[in-house]
């Protein structure tokens, strides 16, 4: 899955607003910061963008504009996150795919290791065989 795709299907439950953007919004009267958190919602959960003309206040376009460029770097790193999982989810299931190919008919997993072994073992045998069967021993 391509982080577009994930973009796309998976949309985190929030967002973030930090404690240390306080400082932009502080100024600002209730309507003004009830209109930066409205558009922030419907940017976060719509991807519909506001435009300058949305907000009376032009400064408050501004700070809107600020803080959605946080939720957007927030999303990438949420995307990324995703990403790092599906791949670990793969690696797991790929490692107990292959613990299922080496189990013995008694149910006895074998290990990498013990898998190595017993080929090395196999090989020994199959080349002792064919000395015999040269030597005229078979």
């Amino acid at each position: 899955m391509e982080i577009q795709e994930i973009k796309e299907t998976k949309k985190p439950k929030e967002f973030l607003l930090h404690f240390d953007k306080w400082y932009l919004l502080e100024p600002f009267e209730d309507a003004d910061i009830g209109a930066i958190i409205k558009a922030l919602f419907r940017y976060a959960l719509e991807g519909v963008s506001a435009d300058a003309i949305s907000f009376e206040n032009r400064f408050a376009f501004a700070v809107y504009k600020n803080l959605k460029s946080g939720y957007e770097s927030n999303q990438d790193k949420y995307v990324q996150r995703c990403r790092k999982n599906q791949e670990n989810a793969k690696k797991a299931a790929d490692s107990r795919n292959l613990k299922n190919m080496l189990k013995m008919e008694e149910g006895v997993i074998l290990t990498p290791k013990m898998a190595s072994w017993t080929f090395g073992l196999f090989m020994a045998m199959e080349m002792l065989t064919g000395i015999a069967l040269v030597m005229g021993l078979g």
